[in-house]
């Protein structure tokens, strides 16, 4: 999905009630639904791609054009993770993921 013009995402955090979504997005990318704190992207009300901001793993409907709204959706998390001061533990997750590697 290119973003017209006039189309506007909507990026907040997934509440239990999103859970289903959570889990179709997860289906239609063909991965595991993201646990933990979620950032749910949406255009119109239709839910596009999801992130997780403890692993930065994203799920998105593959049937749609989602780059755009992934690039969002990441630099949300980037902004959430800078103002709650937890970038260090992001870092340690990183550190971690590049060892057992």
């Amino acid at each position: 999905m290119d973003l017209q013009p006039h189309s506007y995402v909507t990026i907040r955090h997934a509440t239990s009630h999103d859970g289903l979504t959570v889990e179709r997005l997860a289906a239609l990318d063909s991965q595991s639904t993201p646990h933990g704190e979620v950032l749910l992207a949406e255009r119109e009300g239709v839910a596009l791609a999801a992130i997780s901001l403890i692993s930065g793993r994203v799920v998105a409907d593959l049937c749609e054009r989602t780059e755009t709204v992934v690039w969002m959706l990441r630099r949300r998390r980037y902004e959430l993770l800078r103002q709650g001061g937890e970038v260090a533990p992001a870092r340690m997750l990183l550190r971690r993921v590049t060892q057992t590697t």
